[in-house]
């Protein structure tokens, strides 16, 4: 019997005006996609699926239903076996090196309709249009808002540019299908969805930041994270709802994959910040977000998550003279966690030696320092000494009681 994985040009076949699809790139966001579609949208199965990483569309294609899905194995004989070829990818190299791919086949330029769904600069966009059409194809721009968590329920917002009778093709698979509404740019140049991608994303970041700085000072002030949540739980439902409970619950420590890279959002930053030069725009705020990100990235790399602002080392430690009470277990797990160590017990002795050279940049802990690198707890005294205060953002609630605490060397 011939395998799933061959023939697809002469197996897939459009059945009238139903359109034979595929879909380029199973990231966090492209794998809800194609669930919906193949679950609840129109067209002549099987639903191609084509990612760089062959198992991860294996899969996926594993819990759809039998028969709605086919996994292919490169990218012209995704394009050959379609009529509609969505692509959903990281960043503007990738969306590029995937039609340039795309294009090198024969049948590529023969009506074909070809729907990008990434974040990207908007020249980039453009450039793709030209490319495509100048190869006989269609072109439609359609990047998405919302959580990977929206793309698997099917409540993201899409926002389609390009001509209108392609824009048409496309609607069928968005609204009802992958999204819960469109935001309509039909005959528009197709960069302008994605110039409105960009703009809208810098929103997002700026609401993590926002959200970040109100629980750190909601913490240090004593009102509380959870008294603050219930207000944004109350005046602003959704979005910042979401986020809110992101921080204050630390999810983004633990997961492998980050529900918003912070390196793609610093992509996304590094797009805005260009727009905004080009056009004589300034955005001091999405600086000061982007080096927060800068921080993620350092400290977690590629599981670096966008929530992970909360925990950014610049806003992470304070410094206060007259400390009299203190926890040094507290503050040894609030530093190693500085350091990418989330379990305490298990600190290895490189990350002893980063606590050390944090404590002894700071005159007067000379004797804490070596009590820390011994791994022992002095007793708590009222003697006045210069000490360190620090704020860090938990990894689980455990240890929500460690954000605020003092040290003092005996």
């Amino acid at each position: 019997m011939e395998s799933d994985k061959q023939s697809v040009g002469r197996e897939a076949t459009s059945t009238g005006d139903t359109p034979r699809v595929a879909w380029i790139g199973l990231g966090n966001m492209g794998r809800g996609m194609v669930k919906n579609i193949a679950e609840k949208g129109t067209y002549a199965p099987p639903l191609l699926i084509y990612n760089r990483t062959a198992a991860r569309a294996e899969k996926l294609a594993s819990t759809l239903p039998s028969g709605k899905t086919k996994v292919v194995t490169s990218i012209p004989d995704t394009v050959d076996g379609a009529d509609i070829i969505f692509t959903c990818v990281g960043d503007d190299q990738a969306i590029e090196e995937t039609i340039t791919a795309a294009l090198k086949s024969p049948d590529a330029a023969k009506g074909k309709l070809f729907v990008d769904c990434s974040t990207v600069h908007p020249d980039t966009t453009n450039k793709l249009a030209q490319q495509i059409t100048s190869a006989g194809a269609h072109f439609v721009a359609c990047p998405v808002f919302g959580a990977p968590a929206m793309a698997d329920s099917g409540n993201l917002v899409c926002v389609l540019a390009g001509p209108s009778a392609q824009t048409a093709r496309v609607k069928p698979f968005c609204q009802g299908v992958m999204s819960r509404a469109d935001i309509d740019y039909s005959d528009q140049p197709c960069g302008a969805a994605t110039r409105l991608k960009i703009i809208g994303n810098t929103f997002i970041v700026n609401m993590v930041e926002t959200l970040s700085e109100g629980h750190v000072l909601a913490e240090k002030s004593g009102l509380g994270s959870d008294n603050l949540h219930a207000f944004v739980e109350t005046m602003f439902p959704g979005p910042y709802t979401a986020y809110s409970d992101r921080l204050r619950k630390g999810d983004y420590h633990k997961r492998e994959e980050p529900l918003f890279n912070a390196h793609l959002a610093r992509k996304d930053a590094r797009h805005a910040k260009a727009l905004a030069d080009s056009c004589g725009a300034k955005m001091k705020g999405l600086e000061v977000c982007d080096a927060h990100l800068k921080e993620v990235v350092e400290h977690m790399g590629d599981r670096g998550d966008i929530a992970g602002i909360y925990g950014a080392p610049i806003r992470s430690l304070r410094l206060c003279v007259g400390t009299t009470v203190g926890d040094v277990h507290k503050v040894a797990f609030a530093v190693a966690m500085m350091n990418g160590v989330h379990d305490f017990r298990s600190m290895r002795s490189e990350s002893w030696q980063k606590v050390n050279q944090f404590f002894a940049a700071f005159s007067g802990t000379a004797a804490l320092t070596s009590m820390l690198a011994a791994g022992t707890t002095p007793r708590a005294t009222t003697t006045q000494y210069r000490a360190v205060k620090v704020h860090v953002s938990p990894a689980t609630r455990k240890y929500r009681k460690s954000m605020q605490c003092q040290v003092v060397a005996q």
